[in-house]
Order: C-alpha cells, then structure tokens, then sequence
C-alpha cells in the first residue's frame, strides 16, 4: 500500500520538477514566419521590416536587441519579477516579467507622446521554444481605444561559427 502512495510523490515531484525547467533563450534568433490579426499597411512597429533579435539571458535579466534603420535599441527585463523601464525613441515600456512554466511572460504598458496627442497600450508577449527549439513570440497589445492585436512570430537560432 506504501508504494502506489510513494510511485505517485516520486511522479509528482519529477512532473514539477520538469514543468519548471526555464529555457536559455541565449542567442541570435533569425525571424521566420509571422501570423497578424493586424491590418495591412499600417504603420509605427507593424511598418518595420523584421529584425533579427540578439537574446542575452542570465539568471537576473533578460536582454533583447533589434535592428531598425541601422539602429540597434536593447530592452532588458529583470527576471525576480520587478518593474523594468525600457525607453526606445518616444516609447517608454514599464513591465514585470515572470515565468510560466517553461514559457516567460513580459506584461506591462507601452506609452508615448506623438504629435497626435498620447497614446497608450497594454500588452503580453510571450517567449517559449517550440518542440523544433524554434523560438515563439506571442504578443497581444490592446490600445486605450480597445483594438486588440495578436500576433505570433517565429524564429531560428543562427548557428554559432
């Protein structure tokens, strides 16, 4: 009778264990393809050509950084669930991040000053490795007015010469 009851604690312990296992996103990530519930020839971010993303990974913080316009920006997120601040141009990002399992989630809101006047969104990206070890970038922004755009892109690491 002891043994189902240890075979279960021994089953749990190690399916926990294993949904706790964290990914090192560490890496150059080549963009694939992307699926968009955005409109068509819109502008701002949905305007930029893709970007390969530079990911540098620790225990503490990660780390990503794009290309634009022959302009590299860095956004690096704390990983101990405090606030981070990332500034890039006119926009300000303020997000905690936290793991969910295997994938991490960066929450927060995006906010600038145009000529237009301010805007505003919140967001959700989510970053997980496929079962290829292709890297998924989920994002869902809902702007003040109430647009929801979800996104899901995915990239290749390049390989290391």
């Amino acid at each position: 009778m002891k043994t189902p009851i240890a075979m279960l604690l021994v089953t749990g312990l190690v399916a926990g264990a294993l949904a706790q296992n964290k990914p090192d996103f560490t890496g150059v990530w080549v963009p694939g393809e992307v699926k968009s519930d955005a409109a068509r020839g819109g502008g701002g971010v949905a305007a930029l050509p893709p970007s390969d993303l530079t990911i540098q990974h620790t225990p503490a913080a990660l780390a990503i950084s794009k290309t634009a316009f022959d302009i590299v920006t860095t956004q690096t997120y704390k990983l101990d669930g405090s606030e981070s601040t990332n500034k890039s141009g006119a926009v300000v990002r303020v997000t905690r991040s936290r793991w969910d399992g295997p994938r991490l989630v960066i929450e927060g809101k995006a906010s600038q000053v145009t000529s237009a006047g301010p805007a505003e969104w919140i967001f959700k990206e989510t970053y997980s490795l496929n079962a290829s070890g292709r890297l998924l970038l989920t994002s869902v922004y809902v702007s003040t007015d109430g647009t929801t755009t979800r996104s899901t892109q995915e990239f290749s690491r390049k390989p290391t010469k």
